[in-house]
């Protein structure tokens, strides 16, 4: 996809959100500074249980155990 079709896409799907809260999101999300490496959360901060439930789920996308974006989009459409 080219960057025109892309930014055409995202305009579309932008202009179909009538979820003031989701448009807000999008709109931090946008327009927010980079992240900054010291701003990251390190793996030696998270909890075992965190870091046990990353790890399960590295493992099962890595055994195919997913599901597609566009069947959870589909899915949740009527929330967006």
């Amino acid at each position: 996809m080219s960057t025109l079709e892309l930014k055409l896409n995202l305009h579309t799907l932008i202009e179909g959100i009538e979820n003031e809260s989701l448009l807000q999101a999008i709109y931090v999300m946008i327009t927010h500074k980079p992240v900054i490496s010291s701003d990251l959360i390190k793996w030696a901060d998270l909890s075992a249980a965190l870091k046990e439930e990353i790890e399960e789920g590295l493992e099962q996308a890595e055994n195919g155990e997913v599901i597609a974006h566009e069947e959870v989009m589909k899915k949740y459409q009527k929330w967006l």
